[in-house]
């Protein structure tokens, strides 16, 4: 069973706490992670983990960038700590026990106060996207929600307009 998490935040403990309650709680066997955004690529709390206090996660790992990841670091940083985790890039296609998932990680963007350039989902990854078959593709993972359908229990994001993504309507209809 694939086991889905989020906005861990650099909190990378817990995602292994999260494994073992699905295994010893609830009597899952958790075949492998898939992290829907805000890992925490960061150079200094990736190192204390994996390098200064050896720790692995306890089952393979994937993950989507989310909105609060270094994106000037994260190519470089993706790169060194590839045998502890995997990215899964933007408008990629990636098999995972034996689906087909479409990653387009990022946000939409909300202010230049509260959003990072590289965070942002762009037209061109929306059409990449939309270039893939929809045979190809079982799933589609995201950090940021569809337009449309809202996210409960933010109050004050509204401020900055309808959540989601912009562009997201198609994606639905293509795929």
């Amino acid at each position: 069973m694939i086991l889905f998490v989020t906005d861990s935040h650099c909190y990378f403990d817990v995602i292994n706490e999260q494994i073992e309650y699905a295994e010893n709680s609830l009597g899952l066997f958790i075949s492998c992670v898939i992290h829907l955004g805000d890992f925490g690529i960061y150079k200094s709390q990736l190192n204390d983990f994996f390098i200064r206090k050896g720790k692995r996660f306890k089952r393979p790992l994937y993950f989507i960038d989310g909105n609060h990841e270094d994106f000037n670091a994260l190519p470089k940083l993706v790169t060194k700590y590839k045998d502890f985790f995997t990215y899964l890039p933007r408008s990629s296609v990636n098999r995972i026990e034996g689906y087909r998932f479409l990653s387009l990680g990022g946000t939409a963007y909300m202010d230049s106060m509260n959003t990072q350039h590289g965070s942002v989902i762009t037209d061109q990854q929306i059409e990449k996207c939309l270039s893939i078959p929809r045979d190809n593709v079982d799933i589609i993972i995201t950090h940021d929600c569809p337009s449309g359908i809202g996210v409960p229990n933010t109050r004050g994001l509204e401020y900055y307009g309808e959540t989601g993504f912009h562009r997201s309507s198609e994606l639905k209809d293509h795929f």
